[in-house]
């Protein structure tokens, strides 16, 4: 691969999680969220079609992990395959189409997330913490009240505003 088709890639990978301006810098003199990103960065800029991120989301603030996840999506829907491993079923809520529970190796679940999140009781035997809104949803309807199955602040927003 020519020089400047790689330096093209760098940079744009770069840009992605933005990082252009700490590019002249030694990696441990970046911060752990940083460092986070330039591993992606550097994935990222090999354009594979499958991504696996085991909890990327570890060290990074609210706005870059926002940031990053909104990235994933967008990547996602430009037909790159995004495998996301975490542990926080909020993240899972707002940013994942496709959910697989696994649990001692085995798979317990596999759905929308929506599906997904609307099994509490299978999710409890892997000991899934729901997000509180999608538990608010829940509550509800074992109340006898018609709601959906809640994944986001934004759905619950959209469900109660005239």
């Amino acid at each position: 691969m020519p020089v400047e088709e790689i330096d093209k890639k760098v940079a744009n990978a770069l840009d992605m999680m933005e990082l252009t301006e700490y590019q002249d810098r030694h990696p441990h003199s970046l911060s752990r969220g940083e460092r986070q990103r330039l591993a992606v960065a550097s994935i990222l800029s090999l354009e594979p079609d499958i991504l696996v991120l085991d909890e990327p989301t570890t060290g990074q603030d609210r706005g870059h992990l926002n940031k990053f996840l909104h990235r994933m999506k967008k990547l996602n829907h430009a037909g790159k395959t995004i495998i996301l491993i975490t542990h926080d079923m909020s993240i899972v809520a707002a940013y994942a189409d496709r959910t697989i529970i696994i649990d001692g190796g085995k798979i317990l679940i596999d759905g929308t997330t929506r599906y997904v999140f609307s099994q509490p009781d299978i999710l409890k035997k892997a000991f899934i913490e729901l997000p509180l809104v999608t538990k608010l949803s829940h509550d509800l309807r074992e109340n006898g009240k018609d709601v959906p199955v809640i994944l986001t602040i934004s759905e619950l927003r959209n469900l109660i505003e005239p």
